[in-house]
This record gives structure tokens, C-alpha cells and sequence, in this order.
């Protein structure tokens, strides 16, 4: 389980990505987030209406953000 200084500490992280996306975005735009890591940036930008191209090299993250995201196509390069 999350400890609560985590848990507001990513509450937090959403509202700036959500000013973020927000102020730079439309909705129906494409955000990228190149390190996308949890996929935060591609859920929050989701929720906003927008479509998000996230990238990251690690095969946890990718797992995390596809469990995250059930919705995402995900592509893979290289396999």
C-alpha cells in the first residue's frame, strides 16, 4: 500500500500534468511524454480529452501503463 505522503504526493503530480496538459492542449490534440515511466502524463491527458503517444524502454513501466490504461493500443518496437 501507498504511504499517504505518496499518495498526495501523486494527487499532486496530477494537478500540475493537468495544468500542464490544460494550458499547452486542446482537447482532441496528441500529448508525448518520451520518458512516460507510470504513464501518468497519457491518463491525465486522457481524462482531458486528449490522446497521448507515451514511450519508455523499460518493460515494467510498459506493463504498469498498460494495466493503467486498458483502453491504450500499445505498439512495441523491436520484437
Amino acid at each position: 500500500t501507498q504511504s499517504r505522503s505518496s499518495a498526495a504526493s501523486d494527487v499532486y503530480k496530477r494537478q500540475i500534468l493537468r495544468r500542464i496538459v490544460r494550458s499547452s492542449s486542446r482537447p482532441g490534440d496528441r500529448v508525448l511524454d518520451l520518458f512516460a515511466g507510470s504513464g501518468t502524463t497519457g491518463a491525465v491527458a486522457s481524462a482531458l480529452g486528449r490522446d497521448a503517444v507515451l514511450v519508455d524502454d523499460n518493460p515494467e513501466a510498459v506493463r504498469v501503463m498498460t494495466e493503467r490504461m486498458p483502453h491504450a493500443v500499445v505498439s512495441r518496437v523491436g520484437e
